[in-house]
């Protein structure tokens, strides 16, 4: 396989050191052998993500998992395809980033809640009010020196509403109480030092769609790691940290305004692979060699691959930890996201 000249990725000084004549490990014959298997298995070469029906497959009430290797990495690229296009709106002045912030976590009345969470939720908020009531109760009786009946005319007075159907404050107040909340994963200071591995001098002319079909055709992207990398790239650009008292496959509420790194086609590239990589690391059993990563990646040295792991596992403070509903909850923040993105898009 020869070397794509527009996959030379060349970083950005002072981010790392560059030898002009330096080239990453040939490994040939484990792209072959994988090749042959391919071959045997009778596998056709996938398609290209931009053939994906992006909005067939988020149009589901109830998101489900089982996706394609291919339809996972389509969901990557119009995720990054999206920030990008909310990064050049915020930095031409067009947009706030507190208000796209807000509105991407802003998913308490998405259709995609599950129906389970909903039904508890509410039996959550009837207990409490209930409770409640209880106590109005017993203080009336203390104050009033007479006995009130629990169905009293009195309690119509202190009735609040319950649930969901107080609106979305309600079931953003019981998930903070209940199920947990996101916070910072790092400082300002650090985060700004870490996002800077990820930009290249200059940006490259190849289309982001093309190079991720040039990684999901020569390394066999599964589902489950691209959704996986999607998530972690999500955490990296929102600074997000999952805080959580119970696993629920709901989003968690965001602690203060939130911030968004900015997204380009200078670091794009960069955040894809490295994303990329850590959850193939995390999920998959066997692993193609750095050597053979970089190739199919564009990356010069196999050094470099391991720097841009480090500064994303320390951008998410290495919290990798995920399952199927944590990446049920990343379908609902994406599915909020590609909302956003479209509405802006149309002036709204």
């Amino acid at each position: 396989m020869e070397d794509d000249p527009e996959l030379r990725l060349k970083v950005q000084d002072p981010t790392f050191t560059y030898s002009p004549g330096a080239e990453a490990l040939s490994t040939k014959p484990q792209r072959e052998s994988m090749v042959d298997k391919a071959r045997q298995a009778g596998k056709d070469p996938p398609s290209s993500v931009t053939s994906v029906d992006i909005e067939r497959l988020m149009s589901a009430k109830e998101l489900t998992l089982d996706v394609s290797g291919t339809e996972a990495m389509a969901l990557l690229y119009r995720m990054v395809e999206s920030l990008i296009s909310l990064s050049n709106r915020i930095e031409d002045g067009e947009l706030s980033e507190s208000v796209v912030v807000e509105s991407i976590f802003n998913v308490w009345e998405s259709k995609h809640l599950p129906a389970a969470f909903l039904e508890e939720a509410i039996g959550y908020s009837h207990r409490k009010n209930e409770m409640e009531r209880m106590k109005i109760i017993s203080k009336s009786q203390e104050e009033l020196g007479v006995s009130l009946r629990k169905k009293s005319m009195i309690m119509s007075n202190f009735e609040e509403a319950s649930g969901p159907e107080g609106g979305s404050p309600r079931l953003r107040e019981y998930i903070a109480a209940e199920v947990g909340s996101y916070e910072p994963c790092c400082d300002e200071e650090t985060r700004k030092w870490l996002s800077k591995k990820f930009y290249l001098k200059n940006a490259p002319n190849m289309e982001i769609s093309a190079y991720i079909d040039r990684i999901n055709r020569n390394l066999d992207i599964s589902g489950a790691v691209a959704l996986c990398a999607g998530w972690f790239l999500f955490k990296f650009v929102f600074n997000i940290r999952s805080m959580e008292k119970k696993i629920r496959d709901v989003p968690l509420v965001p602690h203060g305004g939130g911030t968004m790194e900015r997204v380009s086609k200078r670091n794009a590239f960069r955040l894809i692979l490295t994303s990329i990589r850590l959850a193939s690391k995390l999920i998959e059993d066997k692993n193609y060699k750095q050597g053979y990563y970089c190739r199919v990646t564009g990356l010069q040295k196999t050094s470099d691959l391991f720097r841009l792991e480090l500064a994303m596992g320390y951008g998410l403070e290495w919290g990798l930890f995920v399952n199927e509903k944590v990446l049920k909850r990343y379908l609902i923040h994406l599915d909020q996201l590609l909302l956003v993105s479209a509405n802006s898009e149309m002036g709204e």
